[in-house]
């Protein structure tokens, strides 16, 4: 299982769903630490420092660094990916917490992103889930 999951590695040093990738993801990344946790491997630690600089001027987490915006399901996935690795990121919770509050809707939902106009299920099941991240 480690040495196909190591295929997927980025050039940058995250984790892709495609080998010989330039830019990991973060969705890759989290399932990536999230697998090598399950068999009790230990993360390379700079996935910690990866997944930090994916964070938006916005407070939000970039899928990947090309992306233009953060959005609802990456910022959970960062932050839960830190977590499994037992990285702090207490210093980045105000920002975080300001940019998942912007997306709530005044339908009570959160939204995907800065660019989605509604609100749906999964960005309001990965919002609340970011923010029970920052809460633990």
């Amino acid at each position: 299982v480690i040495k196909p999951l190591n295929s997927l590695k980025s050039k940058d040093g995250a984790f892709s769903h495609e080998v010989d990738s330039e830019h990991g993801s973060i969705p890759s990344t989290y399932f990536a630490i999230a697998l090598l946790k399950s068999m009790e491997e230990e993360p390379a630690h700079q996935l910690a420092h990866w997944l930090l600089g994916q964070q938006s001027d916005d407070g939000g987490f970039l899928a990947a660094r090309i992306m233009p915006f953060a959005d609802t399901s990456s910022t959970a996935y960062g932050l839960h990916a830190l977590k499994l690795m037992n990285k702090s990121f207490d210093h980045l919770s105000t920002s975080i917490s300001e940019y998942l509050n912007d997306l709530i809707l005044s339908t009570g939902g959160f939204s995907a992103h800065c660019r989605a106009p509604e609100a749906d299920v999964v960005s309001t099941y990965f919002g609340l889930a970011a923010l029970g991240f920052l809460d633990s």
